[in-house]
């Protein structure tokens, strides 16, 4: 399964995948500071923007947003995995790539109707 297909099952779910940071960063120190500096635009495009009921952050670069968005009233629509973003384990490796989209997916499907 391709990117585009993956994405358009999140979709079909009825998800919507955001970037904090849109642009490529030199190194994960650079990405720290991209996703500190860049939260408080995060929180104005999720209050007046997305309005999502519920937020997972994705990915171990976001785990700097967290604490930002728990201290501005989302802590109650944030679904977390063990109290921190949802990783890819399998980053580089396609076929297994896929199949944590699916079960991300799934984990998130199952995770809304608990966090009411």
């Amino acid at each position: 399964m391709d990117e585009a297909a993956i994405l358009a099952e999140f979709q079909r779910r009825g998800f919507f995948l955001a970037h904090i940071v849109e642009c490529p960063v030199a190194d994960a120190v650079a990405l720290r500071e991209a996703v500190n500096r860049l939260a408080p635009t995060v929180l104005r495009r999720l209050e007046g923007s997305y309005k999502p009921k519920f937020v997972a952050p994705i990915g171990l670069p976001t785990a700097e947003i967290i604490p930002f968005l728990q201290m501005s009233g989302w802590h109650d629509r944030l679904i977390l995995a063990k109290d921190g973003p949802f990783e890819d384990p399998f980053l580089g490796d396609p076929q297994n790539q896929a199949e944590f989209g699916t079960y991300l997916g799934d984990i998130l499907a199952r995770s809304i109707p608990a966090a009411h």
